[in-house]
């Protein structure tokens, strides 16, 4: 869950690319061939990993677990690196106890939910 953190300040020039750009834009932007098809596979990939996590985590993989895990994983952690790499810094320890705070807080809802 603390990934995200851990990449940005060890790759901070990768970070930079990544959050700065959707994974979109390597897909219909005039990108070359290859580019393109790498794009597209990683998105497959991560795709399907996600939808692996949960059914393994939780069983199931429906669209509203997939929604939650997502969140969790990927979308939470970004907005809270975000503007530590816009400002071209590592950031802070805090950010890790934001990232499983949240973690731990989503995930938690999908016990709730039907």
């Amino acid at each position: 869950m603390r990934y995200v953190p851990q990449q940005v300040r060890e790759q901070p020039q990768q970070a930079r690319i990544l959050l700065l750009h959707r994974r979109e834009d390597f897909l219909h932007r005039g990108w070359p061939a290859p580019m393109k098809a790498r794009a597209k596979a990683l998105s497959e990939q991560l795709d399907t990993g996600l939808r692996s996590f949960c059914e393994r985590l939780f069983g199931r993989a429906d669209a509203q677990v997939l929604r939650i895990a997502g969140y969790a994983l990927a979308e939470a952690p970004l907005a809270a690196v975000r503007r530590h790499v816009e400002a071209n810094e590592a950031p802070p320890p805090l950010v890790d106890a934001l990232v499983a705070a949240t973690y731990l807080a989503s995930i938690a809802l999908v016990e709730r939910e039907p």
